[in-house]
């Protein structure tokens, strides 16, 4: 894409290659302008990444300039009340010099009346009238100024803690077979070779090969591919310990093996109380989160759509029945899974079907989970937020 040299158009919620391929963003975005919401188109100058940093920048300007506004209009409010409380002290220090004025000495009351009216209509009422154009002028100010309507920086309602295991999973070293979920170690293989015709050991499997550096774990194709693996075709991996609070990404290309590690280690996390949130979702997971949804009760409720909402989606949607989209229904199926209290949440795919809003809020989220977490993606920024 970048060697074309047309004009190209990229829609994508895919960070990595918008900053691969684009020089300029245009960014929907939602603002907040008086009482009302707003849908504005920005342009910025770079990809998705140097764009984000120089709108995160004008929100905070924008923010500044709101907070300046209303403080401006509070100082004006203020100096309005102070000067109404001198007049009316003034006033009655000029009540006939502090005497009482018989009620039926009409003279005397008509004379005080016409004193405080001509302090008003003079000095008095100028600087009110000054005092009202500048507040309006304050509160038209304030209200002209835009602000990023952000729906999804709060805190989530998350009621869980990391397990008081010292270690929640541990396989390996050995092979995890395509299409099995049981690891099978190196002694176990060495006995476990098929004879080729002239008898002697087939070692002609290939193995892909799991890469271990801290929380980033990566399935490559590269190095010993024709391991002496027992002629078995799967995943080659070292000894892998998942710890309670561990947070862990999982990426690398298509075909090589990632969903058969995920089932190995879900199967070795079976006395785990686990969340796991598969790629592709179905109708009858909908139909089952919305059942759930709709059958508890009105505190939990109002917690999982509350939760929903800090997620960049619109709870109302839901309240209605409406079946969620598959990127809405990942959404509620986290936010119902942590009612759960788990221990290890696993999500393979999370940011499908999402725009880079609710991309962006998902991974704050996830980042804040103080339990074990082990995400698959092909989303290099998203891993960087959530891993630890």
């Amino acid at each position: 894409m970048r060697g074309f040299r047309g004009i190209g158009v990229l829609i994508s919620h895919d960070a990595d290659l918008i900053d691969a391929t684009c020089g300029r963003s245009l960014i929907f975005e939602r603002r907040h302008v008086g009482h009302r919401n707003v849908t504005v188109a920005n342009v910025y100058q770079g990809g998705y990444t140097q764009a984000n940093a120089q709108r995160r920048a004008n929100d905070e300007r924008d923010a500044g300039l709101l907070r300046s506004a209303r403080r401006e209009h509070e100082r004006l409010c203020g100096a309005q009340a102070e000067r109404f409380r001198q007049v009316q002290h003034a006033n009655a220090a000029r009540d006939n010099g502090g005497r009482r004025i018989d009620p039926k000495d009409h003279d005397a009351r008509g004379a005080l009346h016409l004193a405080k009216a001509t302090s008003l209509d003079s000095g008095a009422s100028r600087a009110y009238a000054q005092l009202n154009g500048r507040i309006a002028a304050a509160e038209r100010k304030a209200a002209s100024l835009s602000v990023a309507a952000k729906r999804y920086d709060g805190d989530i309602w998350m009621d869980a803690a990391p397990s008081h295991r010292a270690e929640l999973i541990r396989i390996g070293p050995g092979v995890v077979r395509f299409g099995d979920t049981t690891p099978i170690d190196d002694e176990a293989l060495a006995d476990d070779r098929t004879p080729r015709p002239d008898g002697s050991p087939d070692c002609a499997g290939e193995c892909s090969h799991l890469h271990v550096d801290g929380g980033l774990w990566r399935v490559s194709a590269e190095g010993d591919d024709h391991d002496r693996a027992g002629g078995i075709v799967g995943v080659r991996i070292p000894l892998l310990s998942v710890g309670p609070r561990d947070h862990i990404g999982l990426t690398g290309p298509n075909g090589l093996g990632k969903s058969t590690i995920i089932g190995a280690l879900l199967r070795a996390a079976a006395d785990v109380r686990t969340l796991s949130i598969a790629q592709n979702t179905t109708s009858d997971d909908a139909r089952r989160a919305m059942t759930r949804l709709t059958g508890l009760p009105a505190e939990q409720r109002a917690r999982v759509l509350s939760s929903v909402a800090q997620l960049n989606a619109d709870p109302d949607k839901l309240l209605t029945g409406e079946n969620p989209s598959p990127g809405e229904l990942r959404k509620l199926l986290l936010c119902l899974g942590l009612l759960d209290r788990p221990e290890l949440i696993v999500m393979d795919e999370p940011t499908n079907h999402l725009d880079l809003g609710s991309k962006e809020a998902l991974a704050r989220v996830l980042a804040d989970y103080p339990g074990a977490l082990i995400v698959v993606s092909h989303e290099r920024w998203f891993i960087e937020r959530v891993v630890s």
